[in-house]
């Protein structure tokens, strides 16, 4: 979450939205897959992969640049960023085996960590103020908190990375007119509802 939510026939958030509004644009039908490598999904299986920075552009192309995302804190309490100092010593909790937990691994902040087995009880134990700091990708951060009462963004753990589609390298007909369709739902609004 937000990006997809649930799973089979039953998916929706914003990687759907913006997958089945690119579809539309083009007159077609979306399909979804999960795929592991970009680039052999998009030489054998998909014309667009979703969820995609340019960091990780290699034999591929990526277009747009739908959600900004990075490590964030979230905590209890009044909005306001937290210095690095305020995070020595106290409890910050991750979801285990997550990308957030290794980033936090790698630094050099003095935090004590708590992992859980899901980000929804991380943010549960925040909310019981069993921790201190919930330690996750800030889009999901921003959508669990959406439903939690004063729980709120604290600060950022790294510069956070444009994320776009992946396309096929070049300006072929299937490339161009999803460059086309991506800027069109940029001018006519349909991206910035897809974000509301």
């Amino acid at each position: 979450a937000p990006f997809v939510i649930g799973a089979g026939d039953s998916i929706s958030g914003l990687a759907i939205d913006l997958g089945s509004s690119l579809a539309n644009e083009l007159d077609l039908t979306a399909s979804f897959v999960s795929v592991d490598d970009v680039g052999k999904a998009l030489r054998e299986s998909c014309d667009v992969v979703i969820d995609v920075s340019a960091g990780e552009a290699s034999g591929f192309d990526v277009v747009g640049d739908y959600a900004e995302l990075g490590y964030a804190f979230f905590h209890k309490g009044e909005t306001k960023v937290s210095a690095v100092d305020e995070l020595n010593d106290k409890s910050v909790a991750v979801q285990q085996g997550s990308p957030a937990q290794m980033a936090l691994k790698v630094t050099t902040l003095a935090t004590k960590e708590v992992s859980f087995a899901s980000l929804n009880e991380s943010f549960e134990a925040l909310e019981n103020g069993t921790v201190d700091y919930v330690l996750c990708q800030s889009c999901s951060g921003a959508y669990l908190t959406a439903w939690l009462d004063a729980l709120n963004f604290a600060g950022l753990l790294n510069e956070p990375t444009s994320q776009g589609v992946a396309i096929a390298s070049g300006e072929g007909a299937v490339s161009k007119a999803i460059r086309e369709a991506y800027a069109r739902m940029s001018e006519n609004g349909v991206l910035a509802e897809i974000h509301r």
